[in-house]
């Protein structure tokens, strides 16, 4: 039976650490919906009713993809794949998958 690898794949994440709002809202972007601009990230109870998430949530993600809120907790990292394709990944399956990737004089080296 033949085996095969994933191709490696480059990916821009970061993690909320609970203080980081302005680096998540600017990584995360805004979406327009009738006119009006909107973050993809905000606070837990923008749109998300607190109740209905866990009681760690602190924040709330807009995935255009699933055209839904989903919640995000302190030390979750936000993977962008391609313009407002964004996924929630927690921090233990994080450092399973992905490793950070060094860029030196503009050359990346693992």
């Amino acid at each position: 039976m033949p085996k095969y690898r994933f191709k490696p794949h480059e990916i821009e994440a970061t993690q909320f650490d609970g203080n980081n709002w302005l680096e998540m809202t600017n990584f995360c972007g805004t979406r327009t919906v009738d006119n009006h601009t909107m973050l993809n990230f905000n606070p837990i109870g923008s749109y998300l009713i607190p109740f209905l998430t866990t009681s760690k949530a602190k924040a709330e993600l807009y995935v255009q993809e699933l055209r839904q809120h989903i919640y995000i907790e302190i030390g979750d990292w936000i993977i962008k794949r391609g313009e407002g394709d964004f996924y929630r990944i927690n921090n233990d399956t994080f450092g399973k998958f992905l490793e950070p990737i060094e860029e030196r004089d503009g050359v990346l080296s693992e």
